[in-house]
């Protein structure tokens, strides 16, 4: 049976910053827009954003982590990792707990295959980095302390340490 941890509230509030981005340059624009006449235009130009702002919010929100017998499953903003014990490396990145994955597999949401599917294509360096970037796994946004739940749950490399 697994359990997955989700971020502390403190760290899932972050994700409102988003939509807040949307409304504050709406709110700023909003008058310039009005006083041309196309007040209007702002609608076509931040709806787009917003939709995007918005289901970044919610996948924030619900990023997790789990281990059970098989390895770990991680699930983020546009992807998920299912990752066997054999391909997790445990690392201390600045004294903060990272999960390297090594091997496992990636699944993307629709929304953001696509768009690493353009990316790839119009920027390949981006999208290798992208790419190295999500076989991170920061444990260390799970703790508020070394003795919470997602690092004694009994992993492989044991209770780990941030020392």
């Amino acid at each position: 049976m697994m359990t997955m941890h989700l971020l502390p509230e403190r760290r899932r509030a972050i994700a409102f910053i988003f939509p807040a981005i949307i409304v504050v340059i709406a709110v700023a624009f909003f008058p310039l827009f009005v006083d041309t006449g196309r007040g209007w235009w702002l609608v076509f130009i931040l709806a787009p954003a917003s939709v995007v702002a918005v289901i970044i919010c919610i996948e924030f929100r619900a990023t997790a982590i789990g281990f059970d017998a098989h390895g770990v499953h991680y699930r983020t903003v546009g992807y998920s990792l299912d990752v066997p014990w054999s391909g997790i490396q445990f690392h201390a990145n600045c004294g903060k707990p990272i999960l390297c994955v090594t091997q496992g597999e990636r699944h993307f949401s629709p929304w953001l295959g696509v768009m690493y599917g353009i990316l790839h294509v119009l920027m390949p360096f981006r999208a290798e980095r992208a790419s190295r970037l999500m076989t991170q796994i920061p444990l260390y946004f799970f703790m508020i302390s070394e003795n919470d739940s997602v690092m004694v749950s009994n992993p492989p490399w044991g209770p780990a340490t941030t020392k």
